[in-house]
């Protein structure tokens, strides 16, 4: 991450994207990855099942 930090002059390293520095993203991603609980993936692992076989 310090080739990405701005100091006196340009970063080492650009790193930009689609997402960067979206607050809308960061949050909705954030959400995303608390929901992931141990049973809610266990449920979504059965439904992916129940839906190939």
């Amino acid at each position: 991450m310090q080739l990405t930090k701005r100091t006196k002059s340009k970063p080492a390293v650009y790193h930009g994207g689609t997402f960067s520095a979206n607050p809308l993203s960061i949050t909705a991603g954030l959400a995303a990855l608390q929901s992931n609980t141990k049973d809610a993936v266990a449920q979504m692992g059965d439904t992916i099942r129940s839906e190939i076989m």
